[in-house]
């Protein structure tokens, strides 16, 4: 949970940010920019694990929280800075003329008008989110070895070695691993399917 919040909060407000730049402000190059995005969503991590572990270890961050933070955060920018910019430029644009004719400042209309109205799409990202990272493998595999900073998928391998497997065990930690997400997603199940399908409707 140390890791999974930041994570989660970091990129939403990043995303937002981001997200507004790329739907409603004039950015040079956006269009080469959005391809280079579209390019982060689709790297895999083992592409880029070893360059990354040699300058987080440059930078003195190896076996820190910061490092299971921060490349999370960097991954998860892309899909949510495109999915943010997709959902701000499905509202009606009369809203925001609206407001810019009342004199509202750019951050009056962000968080006033464009965040309330993809509410259930930020409760989507924010879920899925929460997913990809507490279910994060190779990142705190090479990145971390201390003990007290191991990840639960992480703290599974210790359940078994190249002999035995200790099943009683390792299903019981499976079912530590599992029930956060269970219980995440049926709380934000709702908010989940409207966001999902907001889209579609509109």
């Amino acid at each position: 949970m140390l890791v999974v919040i930041p994570v989660v909060l970091c990129s939403v407000l990043l995303g937002i940010l981001a997200g507004f730049g790329f739907a409603w402000l004039k950015i040079p190059g956006k269009k080469a920019i959005a391809a280079m995005l579209a390019l982060g969503m689709v790297l895999p991590s083992e592409a880029f694990i070893i360059p990354l572990y040699h300058e987080l270890r440059w930078m003195g961050l190896t076996n820190t929280s910061l490092a299971l933070i921060l490349p999370r955060i960097a991954l998860s920018l892309p899909f949510t800075t495109l999915m943010i910019a997709s959902a701000f430029q499905q509202v009606p644009k009369e809203l925001v003329e609206a407001a810019v004719m009342d004199g509202a400042s750019r951050v009056k209309i962000l968080w006033g008008i464009l965040v309330p109205a993809i509410w259930p799409t930020l409760s989507t990202l924010g879920l899925l989110l929460f997913i990809w990272t507490w279910n994060e493998f190779l990142i705190p595999l090479i990145l971390v070895n201390k003990d007290e900073l191991r990840t639960l998928p992480i703290g599974m391998m210790f359940f078994q070695n190249k002999n035995t497997i200790d099943i009683p065990v390792l299903m019981a930690g499976a079912m530590i691993v599992i029930l956060p997400l269970v219980a995440v997603f049926l709380i934000f199940q709702p908010k989940f399917i409207s966001g999902v399908t907001e889209g579609a409707v509109k």
